[in-house]
C-alpha cells in the first residue's frame, strides 16, 4: 500500500511494519545504520538528524523520533486529535538511559484514546485506553520496565519526565532535539 492511500491507524501500522525499519539514516554518507548494529548509540548521538515524513518514506528507516513525525503527518492529515510525547530520565550525571517519543490519538467517535506504537518492538501496536492520562501512564510504566532491563540497574522512577511537544524542525540533531523539547515542551 502507498502511504498516501492509508485511511486508518491500523493501515498505518501495517504500512510501517512493511516499509520502515528502526535505525538511523546517515545523510552525509547515504547509508543506513540499523538499530542492532555496533556503535548504534554513537550514530544516534553524532550522525542522526530528524527526518521529514518524506525522507522516512524514501529511505525506509527512522528511530522513534523520526517515526513519530511520520505518525504526526498521518494523524494530522486525517483530522485526528493527537499529542506527541518525549519521555526520559532526568539525571545529574551522564544520562545513558533510553529516551522515547510516542504519539497518542483520540478516537473520532468516542472518548477513547490510543497509544500508537511502532518503534518500540515490545509494545508495537495500537493500545486503547479510556482517557489520555491512562495512555500516558501505560507508556510510562512500559518505559520504566524497559529502562530497567536495558541498563540492568535500579531505575529511579522519580527521575522520569514526560513532555508533550509539537513538531521540531527537520534536520535537527540529537542534542538540539532534546534541548528544544526541554525548553519548549509542556511537562506532563
Amino acid at each position: 500500500m502507498e502511504y498516501k492511500k492509508i485511511k486508518n491507524a491500523q493501515q498505518l501500522l501495517e504500512y510501517m511494519d512493511e516499509n520502515i525499519v528502526y535505525g538511523v539514516y546517515d545523510y552525509e554518507n547515504n547509508i543506513k545504520h540499523l538499530g542492532n548494529c555496533n556503535n548504534f548509540e554513537n550514530y544516534v548521538a553524532n550522525t542522526w538528524k530528524l527526518s521529514s515524513p518524506t525522507n522516512i518514506i524514501k529511505h525506509g528507516i527512522g528511530i522513534c523520533y523520526d517515526q513519530v513525525e511520520l505518525e504526526r503527518d498521518f494523524f494530522k492529515k486525517q483530522g485526528y486529535v493527537f499529542k506527541t510525547f518525549f519521555i526520559w530520565f532526568k539525571c545529574n550525571r551522564a544520562n545513558n538511559y533510553p529516551t522515547h517519543t510516542y504519539l497518542v490519538f483520540k478516537d473520532k467517535n468516542t472518548s477513547a484514546w490510543y497509544w500508537f506504537e511502532h518503534s518500540d518492538f515490545n509494545n508495537k501496536g495500537i493500545h486503547k485506553y479510556n482517557s489520555l492520562n491512562q495512555a500516558i501512564i501505560a507508556q510510562k510504566t512500559s518505559h520504566i520496565k524497559f529502562a530497567k532491563s536495558y541498563r540492568k540497574s535500579k531505575t529511579d522512577a522519580s527521575k522520569i519526565e514526560i513532555f508533550e511537544y509539537d513538531n521540531i524542525a527537520y534536520g535537527t540533531k540529537f542534542g538540539d532535539f532534546i534541548d528544544t523539547i526541554l525548553k519548549t515542551g509542556k511537562r506532563v
